[in-house]
C-alpha cells in the first residue's frame, strides 16, 4: 500500500546549507488525492546556527499550483514573501512578529530538530515554524528508546530514539485549518 513518495537532499557546510524536499502522492491515494510538492532552502551557517537566506515552497493540488517564496535577512528575519497563485502574485514585507519572531522556514526547521537531537542523544525541544503565512512550533517529545530490525524498508539496525512530533499552531491559522490537512490527522 503505497501512498506517499518523498526525497530529502541535504548538502551542508560550516558555511552554508542547501535543503530540498520532494513529495508526491502515490497509488490510489495519489489517484484519489493528487498532490505533489517540491521545498527548498539556501541559507548559510553562522556559529553552528543556521539561518536561512531564501526559501521556495511549490505544491499542486489536483490542478492548481501556488508557489511561495520567502526572503530572509543577514540575521535571519522574514523580509519578503512572494507568492504566485490563481493567476495572482501578492508580495508581503510586513509581518506581525507573532508570525516569525524566532521562526524559520519548515526545512530550517527540520535542520534544526535533527541536529539538536543528534548532539543531545534525546528527542526534546521546540522549533518554531513561519511557512509564508502561518506559525507554528513543532515538539519533539521523548518517548524512550526502540530497537529497530533491518528490513526492506530500511537498512538501518540497532538503538534508535523513539520521538513524538507535535505541531502547535500559533499564529496565522483560521478556525477551519483545525478540521483539515495536517491538522485534522493529528487532531
Amino acid at each position: 500500500f503505497k501512498a506517499l513518495a518523498a526525497t530529502l537532499d541535504m548538502d551542508l557546510d560550516p558555511k552554508a546549507y542547501d535543503m530540498s524536499l520532494t513529495a508526491k502522492t502515490q497509488g490510489t491515494i495519489g489517484s484519489l488525492f493528487p498532490w505533489e510538492a517540491a521545498y527548498a532552502t539556501s541559507g548559510r551557517a553562522k556559529d553552528g546556527a543556521h539561518l536561512p537566506t531564501l526559501h521556495t515552497a511549490r505544491s499542486s493540488w489536483k490542478k492548481d499550483e501556488k508557489v511561495t517564496e520567502m526572503q530572509f535577512s543577514p540575521k535571519g528575519d522574514v523580509l519578503k514573501t512572494t507568492t504566485h497563485e490563481n493567476n495572482q502574485t501578492k508580495v508581503k514585507k510586513d509581518f506581525d512578529p507573532a508570525l516569525t519572531q524566532d521562526a524559520v522556514d519548515m526545512l530550517t526547521g527540520a535542520l534544526q530538530m535533527f541536529q539538536h537531537t543528534g548532539q543531545t542523544s534525546k528527542c526534546e525541544g521546540t522549533f518554531p515554524v513561519f511557512d509564508g503565512k502561518r506559525r507554528f512550533n513543532i515538539t519533539l517529545i521523548d518517548d524512550g528508546i526502540d530497537t529497530l530490525s533491518k528490513s526492506k524498508y530500511s537498512a538501518f539496525r540497532g538503538e534508535a530514539l523513539r520521538c513524538t512530533l507535535k505541531v502547535e499552531p500559533v499564529a496565522g491559522f483560521k478556525k477551519d485549518d483545525s478540521k483539515r490537512g495536517w491538522m485534522a490527522v493529528q487532531n
